[in-house]
């Protein structure tokens, strides 16, 4: 039995993207390229910080979010790149912050599927989600059986499967441009 809330025939479930298993799989594909993207940017310190890759991870370990560690590569890169790359490097890592604030909102949200809309899907920030759920009892003690729930279903945003495989596609090709890098400065270690 799914758990969770249904609003404005919205069904926001632990079990709701099972019946949108072409978007669940999107999402899935998004975070694991992002999980990589994340190694990548690891892999791409440890090289900066002369093939140390323990320095590296106890570096960004010491980060609790995507931007302080992104800011703590470009940081080391003013550094340690040559300046004709440098450039090219640092909007490389900018490239990598936006798509983290795409991933980070797909992931730290509530999603939701109506039934009639198979082509979409329904995001609700984690706040939103509850903040609406701690005002939701004393509304209706209040005699207010709507209000929150209306409150909330402005703030849902509606996802398309194509717009979910184009995040994906973004994050596939900035995958594809970071092991570049990172397998040039292999190469380039190999070779020194």
């Amino acid at each position: 039995m799914p758990s969770g809330m249904r609003a404005f025939d919205i069904e926001f479930s632990d079990a709701a993207l099972l019946k949108r298993p072409q978007h669940a799989a999107a999402l899935g594909r998004i975070f694991t390229g992002w999980s990589l993207i994340e190694a990548a940017v690891a892999g791409i310190l440890g090289h900066l910080m002369h093939d140390n890759q323990r320095a590296a991870m106890a570096l960004l370990g010491q980060f609790s979010t995507n931007n302080a560690r992104l800011e703590a590569v470009k940081k080391v890169a003013t550094e340690l790149v040559d300046a004709s790359e440098l450039p090219a490097f640092l909007a490389l890592m900018g490239r990598v912050k936006v798509h983290a604030k795409k991933r980070n909102d797909i992931a730290h949200g509530v999603w939701g599927v109506k039934e009639g809309a198979g082509h979409l899907v329904y995001r609700l920030s984690l706040k939103d989600f509850a903040n609406v759920t701690l005002e939701f009892i004393p509304e209706m003690k209040a005699g207010n059986h709507i209000g929150p729930f209306a409150d909330l279903m402005e703030k849902a945003e509606e996802f398309t499967l194509e717009a979910l495989e184009k995040t994906e596609a973004e994050g596939s090709a900035l995958l594809a441009e970071l092991y570049g890098d990172l397998n040039q400065r292999i190469k380039a270690a190999a070779e020194a």
